[in-house]
């Protein structure tokens, strides 16, 4: 609900200001090493939902593409199991 929410908003602001919002959701979900796995599962929501309502701007792809091919092969070991498949 909130990735869909980010989408709706997105496609409301002048182009500048939803290139704003993507580089803050870049900076907080995927910015830091600490980064927890819930962070990357709403990330990414928060990128498919913008991509598929076509508001990801071509000078961005340099920067997602790379975090959407991390998140491809994420996994993080927590004690006896590992998460990283709804990632």
């Amino acid at each position: 609900a909130a990735a869909k929410g980010v989408g709706r908003l997105c496609e409301r602001l002048p182009q500048e200001f939803a290139d704003q919002v993507l580089a803050a959701l870049m900076d907080r979900a995927f910015g830091s090493v600490g980064t927890s796995h819930r962070a990357w599962h709403g990330g990414c929501l928060a990128l498919a939902e913008l991509a598929r309502r076509g508001l990801l701007l071509p000078h961005r792809l340099e920067s997602v593409i790379p975090v959407v091919c991390t998140a491809l092969h994420y996994e993080h070991t927590t004690g006896g199991f590992a998460i990283g498949q709804h990632v």
